[in-house]
């Protein structure tokens, strides 16, 4: 089955640039990577990855800031992504969260929002 992917031009000439090295076309190394990846992560969402660490998080930053960069290999952006996997896992653990209490406090701040408009029509009354 065909498929057509669109990637950012820094990552689609690092993954030109390895395919040259490993002496093969661009999309055979798209595809291996590709398993490799789907491969890893079918086996990483069975593993747990220990806790959330401040180590890790620092780690995943200085990812992101690369990525914006345009500096990111293919492998870092395997690693950026497991470590956005775990971060995921862990606020769903940890800190789940909570629509209806959000959905609560929305409502009373719309309500004091009308209270203080009604407030103010009536003090501009007629005079």
């Amino acid at each position: 089955m065909p498929v057509t992917i669109t990637l950012h031009d820094s990552v689609a000439r690092q993954l030109e640039n390895q395919a040259k090295q490993q002496n093969v076309s661009l999309e055979q190394w798209a595809v291996e990577v590709l398993l490799r990846q789907s491969q890893s992560a079918v086996s990483g969402s069975r593993q747990e990855s220990g806790p959330w660490t401040d180590e890790r998080n620092a780690r995943r930053c200085d990812l992101i800031d690369r990525q914006i960069e345009g500096t990111l290999t293919a492998v870092e952006l395997q690693e950026l992504d497991e470590l956005q996997a775990q971060l995921r896992r862990h606020l769903d653990q940890n800190a789940p969260f909570d629509l209806a209490g959000a959905q609560r406090i929305h409502q009373q701040l719309l309500q004091k929002k009308r209270d203080a408009q009604l407030l103010s029509e009536a003090s501009d009354g007629p005079v």
